[in-house]
């Protein structure tokens, strides 16, 4: 198997050292390259065919919305994952980002267990075996979402729930949480089978370009691989219950 090359983009040196070394440790199948600033990057890219790229958005001389924006007008790297990080938690940042194609977007200062947990869910389905990937299989369904989170409540509609977390869409402007937060989920499906009380992450948050206009969010939510096995075996009979003839891929 090929070794993953990893881009790290970031200006700060310890932040640098860090990311590099937390990487180092929990991925020892990628090989890595540093870059201090946006200097010659493009050719960098170019030259290198990068399976990864994490990316400061304040980088000197070539912001992360200026290497996301050139990215995005190249088809032949437009595919490869890009992760944001910044201290930066405005609304209209995140937003810019996404829309401009980011993978994830990561604030500082960089927790490692959230950087780690980014990082394998955009290659997991990479490196499951293919028993385990079963388990991340998605099924297309319909149901009502509701997010606990900072003593707040926002419902939204389910696009889709594997055993590993949940996709779905939210206005915006009912308020949401951010990435990596922690929430407690609830879910009423549309044959009327419930869950309620799943713990779970925010880990990709993405912007919506549909008719329905900007205000419109997806969330992905991975649920804590903790679970407690009476709540796993009634979320396994949740599960069940849907039409397996939906299931996408």
């Amino acid at each position: 198997m090929n070794r993953m090359k990893v881009l790290i983009a970031e200006s700060n040196p310890s932040v640098r050292q860090f990311i590099r070394y937390t990487m180092q440790e929990h991925f020892p199948q990628f090989d890595f390259e540093v870059a201090t600033n946006g200097k010659n990057i493009q050719k960098r890219v170019e030259e290198t065919k990068f399976d990864l790229v994490i990316y400061e958005r304040e980088m000197p001389m070539l912001s992360g919305d200026e290497f996301l924006a050139w990215r995005k007008g190249h088809s032949g790297f437009a595919a490869v994952p890009v992760v944001i990080m910044s201290s930066d938690r405005r609304e209209e940042c995140l937003k810019t980002a996404i829309k401009l194609g980011a993978t994830a977007y990561l604030i500082k200062p960089l927790l490692m267990e959230h950087l780690v947990s980014n990082i394998r869910e955009i290659i997991g389905r990479q490196e499951r075996a293919p028993e385990d990937r079963r388990r991340f299989d998605r099924i297309k369904t319909e149901g009502i979402i509701s997010i606990k989170f900072n003593n707040k409540i926002c419902k939204g509609k389910l696009i889709n729930i594997s055993s590993g977390g949940i996709l779905g869409m939210f206005n915006n402007k009912d308020g949401l949480p951010n990435i990596l937060d922690n929430v407690d989920v609830d879910i009423e499906l549309i044959n009327k089978n419930k869950i309620q009380g799943l713990s779970a992450d925010v880990i990709r948050i993405q912007a919506v370009d549909s008719i329905m206009g900007l205000n419109y969010i997806q969330l992905v939510v991975k649920f804590d691989e903790t679970m407690r096995p009476e709540k796993k075996k009634e979320f396994d009979e949740v599960i069940s219950s849907i039409q397996p003839s939906t299931m996408t891929r």
